[in-house]
């Protein structure tokens, strides 16, 4: 029973040390003694540098940047998408409390704000699930439905979205400003342009990355008709996202 015990311990400890242990090459990622192949694939999803990193959000933002033929079927880091719609989502619930303490500031209101964590988990949910379901769901229609050729990896689009969404980080900041006014009229223009800014530069940012490898697939496939089909399809998806952004910028 002894050595039943001590064998788990060192079956255990040797796993352990190859799960933590940062790989040199793909075969130090097997296991001998269990002939199991510990998949080490993931690590490449979130091993950029800083300067990748902010590269990617300058090009994300880029209406004018393109995903080039030879890289569509490259992976995404997934590292920036995760990052930067957290720090969104952050920053759109910052922006609502933000605008009503300085509204209650300059009108000399000592009414206390009440956070509503519904709106924050709203969020969550929003932004994760435009910039996660919408990928799965293109990718899987277009490679397993429609079978089109040389479509984009399943992490690159993910990544086309995830950095996207950095565009409404200074849109909410924009947004937070409609608190130094209390004509509601004006406020109401802030807050919709902050929206506009936000949903107009990250659609157009996301299009024209997608739209070119959508085309080429398309027409590679003999399916030349699809490609407006998901152009309409897109920009009715992104019209929805951005106005349940603007469910979550409220006063």
């Amino acid at each position: 029973m002894v050595d039943d015990s001590e064998k788990l311990l060192t079956s255990f400890e040797s796993r352990l040390w190859i799960l933590t242990k940062k790989p040199q090459r793909e075969d130090d990622w097997i296991n001998n003694d269990d002939d199991i192949t510990i998949n080490n694939n993931g690590e490449r999803y979130f091993n950029i540098t800083s300067d990748e990193f902010f590269s990617n959000i300058f090009s994300s933002i880029n209406v004018l940047s393109k995903v080039e033929l030879e890289t569509a079927q490259e992976t995404g880091d997934l590292y920036g998408p995760i990052w930067v719609t957290a720090t969104v989502i952050f920053i759109l619930f910052f922006s609502n409390t933000g605008a009503h303490k300085l509204n209650n500031w300059l009108s000399g209101s000592d009414e206390s704000y009440e956070y509503d964590f519904a709106l924050f988990t709203g969020a969550i949910s929003l932004l994760y699930g435009y910039t996660v379901v919408i990928p799965i769901f293109l990718y899987v229609v277009s490679v397993f439905y429609f079978k089109l050729i040389g479509f984009l990896s399943l992490t690159k689009i993910v990544s086309i979205y995830g950095y996207a969404n950095s565009v409404w980080a200074p849109a909410a900041i924009l947004a937070m400003f409609r608190g130094f006014f209390s004509n509601g009229f004006i406020s109401s223009v802030i807050l919709w342009a902050a929206v506009l800014i936000g949903g107009g530069i990250s659609g157009a940012a996301i299009l024209s990355k997608l739209y070119p490898i959508i085309r080429n697939a398309a027409v590679a496939s003999d399916n030349g008709k699809l490609k407006t089909i998901y152009l309409v399809v897109l920009i009715l998806a992104h019209i929805g996202f951005t106005i349940g952004v603007r469910s979550i910028l409220i006063l």
